[in-house]
């Protein structure tokens, strides 16, 4: 990392034990847990480095990047786009409403999750201005039409050996396994091209939790596990909504992809959790709910923790963790049986209700 980053990651470091509350800091980490708190630091700076750069990206009418690849009257790419961005906030409106449900629409809370509102096309004003999207939101739709493992998984198809043979099971998780080809390439180019690439990625593990899916099902293929709790994946991969130990409700999504996979030799037993995995869950749901609190932390300077990383880091630095950091560690190349099939349509069925 840059010298800039290092000292970066030494506030970070430094801010979880001084300006979180000290009864999570205390229940979160221990020396049996897997997740050491270096660890949890790098997450934080992985979501310190995606907020940052997100913020960066120039934001331009849909009409800016059809210039590129359809003639201003040809309506139909634009309408294309158009039907992907309404599919994809399918999604994004599942999760409002379930937070607007958990925090009792509380005008305070909602506003931290105002990103996930898709902008309002029924008034003139809001026709005229467009959709403003950034060029990950463009790569993002095009996934949602290209990538058809995508829309399988949200239509719940994949989950059914009648609407999904194994030979096109197989065949979805090929061209997935193509597509995170490509990204890696592409992350090799540029500073900027690590950077989108690795995003890229990181938002379709989070939101769709493929790698995940396969990992389990490797592992209970491996050790003969038929039946695995379903709130231990709860746990791992779907949005939380949950009590805190702090006596406060937290919500928020459920993106250490990385550091899940660590701990599913740990979590994954045949049939429900003993009381080490029921204990060791609610620390990683903890976990996630202190990230939560990471994002309102406010820094001594005034304003946001994580507008304040955003201020005094730029392209390079990002760029230099993200290489460091290596969310492509978490593709892996996937060797699928009949019945490791059987397995992960089980696993994308538990974990597959809240995406509609």
């Amino acid at each position: 990392m840059t010298g800039n980053m290092e000292m970066m990651f030494e506030d970070i470091m430094g801010t979880i034990f001084t300006c979180c509350p000290e009864e999570l800091t205390f229940f979160c980490f221990d020396e049996c847990y897997p997740i050491h708190p270096l660890m949890f630091g790098e997450y934080v700076m992985l979501e310190f480095v995606k907020h940052a750069y997100y913020e960066s990206l120039e934001k331009h009418p849909l009409r800016h990047y059809l210039e590129y690849n359809a003639d201003d009257d040809d309506h139909s790419e634009r309408m294309r786009y158009a039907r992907a961005m309404q599919y994809a906030q399918k999604y994004k409106d599942y999760n409002y409403q379930l937070f607007g449900e958990e925090t009792g629409w509380n005008p305070e809370e909602m506003e931290k999750y105002k990103e996930l509102l898709g902008k309002d096309m029924s008034e003139i004003n809001g026709r005229l201005e467009g959709y403003e999207l950034t060029e990950m939101d463009i790569f993002e739709n095009e996934n949602i039409q290209d990538l058809r493992i995508i829309k399988s998984v949200v239509e719940k198809r994949i989950i059914s050996s009648k609407k999904v043979s194994n030979k096109q099971f197989i065949e979805l998780f090929e061209e997935y396994d193509e597509w995170v080809e490509k990204l890696i390439e592409r992350s090799n180019q540029s500073d900027a091209d690590l950077l989108f690439a690795s995003m890229a990625f990181f938002t379709i593990e989070w939101k769709y939790s493929l790698e995940f899916i396969y990992l389990v099902a490797d592992y209970m293929d491996k050790n003969g596990i038929n039946e695995v709790d379903y709130y231990t994946l709860w746990a791992m991969a779907l949005p939380l909504k949950y009590d805190s130990i702090l006596g406060i409700n937290i919500c928020g999504d459920n993106r250490m992809i990385r550091e899940r996979q660590y701990l599913i030799p740990d979590f994954i037993i045949e049939g429900e959790a003993d009381e080490f995995i029921t204990l060791h869950r609610y620390k990683y749901i903890e976990l996630i709910g202190l990230m939560t609190l990471f994002h309102n932390i406010e820094s001594t300077e005034g304003g946001f923790y994580k507008d304040w990383f955003k201020e005094n880091t730029n392209l390079e630095d990002w760029a230099s963790f993200m290489e460091e950091y290596d969310i492509f560690s978490c593709w892996h190349k996937k060797v699928w049986s009949p019945a490791k099939i059987k397995k992960a349509r089980k696993i994308l069925e538990m974990l597959t209700p809240i995406r509609e």
